[in-house]
C-alpha cells in the first residue's frame, strides 16, 4: 500500500516538490485516508458548492460584479476543526473554508495567512501581537473589497476551519487544481483519487444563493 501511495503522489507531481518529512507525514495521512475511506461513512470526505461574491478574486469568480453571481463551483474536502491531527491538519497558503466568528449560519473562502505562534505587524497604529494557539488568520485575495476576513474579526479559531478547497470548476473545460500549501495538495490527492469528482461537473444554478458566501445545503452533496 506504501508503494502505490508513493506512485500516487508521484503521478501528481508532488514528489520532488516536498521535503521528505512532508512526504512521511503525507504517507501517514494518506493511510489513514485510505481507512477512513473503507469505513462506513454518512457522508463522502469531499463535496461541492457553488461560490458566490468576488472575495476570492482573481482566484476565483474572476471579475464578477454581481454579488450573487455563480462563476466557480468549489468542491471541498471536509475538515474537523476540532483537532489538527494528520487527517485535519491546515497550513500556511491553504484556501479553506470557515465560519464566520461572529455568525456560524454564514461561511466564507479564504486563504490562510498565518498560524499559531506568528508575530503579526499592522500597518497602522494597532500594536503587534502573536496568533494564540488553535488559532490561524485568514484573509481575503481581493483587497479592493470590505468582504469579511482577520483583518476585521482578528485571529480566527481552528474550530472554524470546516473545509479545505481543492478543485475549481467553472465549465466542463475550465477546471483544475487548487494550489495549496504542498502537503495539503500532496494529502488531497488520495481524497481526489478516491472519490469521483466528475459528479461536480454539472453547471451552477442559474440563480445562486444571496449573499457572499457559499452555502453547503444539506443533503445537496
Amino acid at each position: 500500500m506504501a508503494r502505490f501511495l508513493y506512485r500516487l503522489l508521484r503521478a501528481f507531481n508532488f514528489v520532488g516538490s516536498t521535503t521528505d518529512s512532508q512526504m512521511r507525514a503525507a504517507m501517514r495521512s494518506s493511510i489513514l485516508l485510505r481507512d477512513l475511506m473503507h469505513a462506513d461513512l454518512e457522508k463522502p470526505l469531499s463535496y461541492s458548492l457553488p461560490l458566490t461574491g468576488n472575495a476570492m478574486s482573481p482566484l476565483f469568480n474572476n471579475d464578477v460584479k454581481d454579488m450573487n453571481t455563480v462563476q466557480d463551483r468549489l468542491v471541498i474536502r471536509r475538515l474537523s476543526g476540532s483537532t489538527q491531527s494528520f487527517l485535519n491538519r491546515v497550513y500556511v497558503d491553504d484556501v479553506v473554508v470557515i465560519l464566520d466568528p461572529n455568525d456560524e449560519r454564514r461561511k466564507y473562502v479564504r486563504r490562510i495567512a498565518a498560524l499559531e505562534g506568528s508575530h503579526m505587524h499592522s500597518t497602522q497604529d494597532d500594536p503587534p501581537f502573536r496568533i494564540p494557539k488553535s488559532h490561524c488568520w485568514v484573509e481575503r485575495e481581493n483587497k479592493d473589497t470590505d468582504a469579511p476576513d482577520s483583518t476585521s474579526f482578528g485571529p480566527l479559531s481552528l474550530q472554524n476551519v470546516i473545509g479545505r478547497v481543492m478543485y475549481a470548476i467553472r465549465s466542463a473545460t475550465e477546471h483544475g487544481r487548487v494550489k495549496n500549501s504542498p502537503y495539503a495538495m500532496a494529502s488531497d490527492s488520495i481524497v481526489l483519487a478516491h472519490e469521483n469528482i466528475s459528479k461536480h461537473f454539472n453547471p451552477p444554478p442559474s440563480q445562486s444563493q444571496s449573499g457572499s458566501q457559499p452555502q453547503d445545503k444539506p443533503n445537496q452533496n
